[in-house]
């Protein structure tokens, strides 16, 4: 129950939602279903946070991409992001900001 994982822990078993989309090269099971939502962009800040997500989880034993392909993924989460309704881009943001200020090899 009290057990800490590490950072890279985390990343490494969060990113399987990420490496699909980076694989499947879609953003549809991201986008929110039924109705428009507001379109807001995700911040400079944030989408470099991303990337580097992106770059740990593609590079990781699981996957084994070429990390050239994080900017993309980037790219493809800022659109779905622009589409999701407020309250998902909050949750995506508490996520994002979270990774950003954890010290490197830290846990959560």
């Amino acid at each position: 129950m009290g057990r800490r994982i590490t950072r890279r822990q985390f990343i490494l078993r969060g990113g399987a939602l990420a490496g699909a989309l980076v694989v499947g090269g879609t953003t549809a099971a991201l986008t929110p279903s039924g109705g428009q939502a507001e379109a807001v962009t995700l911040t400079a800040a944030r989408r470099r946070t991303y990337t580097a997500l992106m770059e740990t989880v593609v590079t990781g034993p699981s996957l084994r991409l070429d990390p050239a392909v994080a900017p993309q993924a980037a790219e493809q989460f800022a659109a779905a992001y622009a589409a999701w309704p407020p309250d998902r881009r909050r949750d995506a943001d508490t996520v994002l900001d979270a990774l950003e200020q954890a010290p490197p090899g830290g846990s959560f």
